[in-house]
């Protein structure tokens, strides 16, 4: 296991009302998730009508008594865009 703390910086302030990142491994071979803390997020001298939100992946739906097996992550390519779908969104919106 491996724990992170990074720093997005800009060169410039964000002239848009809107940023969404996602992150995620698009071949889906690494499980990335936000510390289980109240703010696992925040924005520093951001405005303070600007709104944060996190969204966490959801558990793939997988029948009852079946898994996902090595064989079926093997056959996937990173066009299918798997990874994708147990993406760590983060959206900021401000006015």
């Amino acid at each position: 296991m491996l724990t992170l703390h990074f720093t997005l910086p800009l060169k410039a302030p964000v002239k848009s009302k809107e940023l969404n990142l996602e992150i995620y491994d698009p071949e889906y071979f690494v499980d990335f998730s936000f510390k289980d803390v109240k703010e696992p997020i925040s924005l520093i001298g951001a405005p303070a009508a600007c709104k944060l939100s996190v969204v966490k992946p959801h558990e793939p739906s997988v029948p009852p008594g079946q898994q996902l097996g090595e064989a079926f992550f093997n056959q996937l390519n990173s066009s299918e865009n798997w990874g994708a779908q147990f993406a760590n969104k983060i959206s900021v919106k401000c006015p």
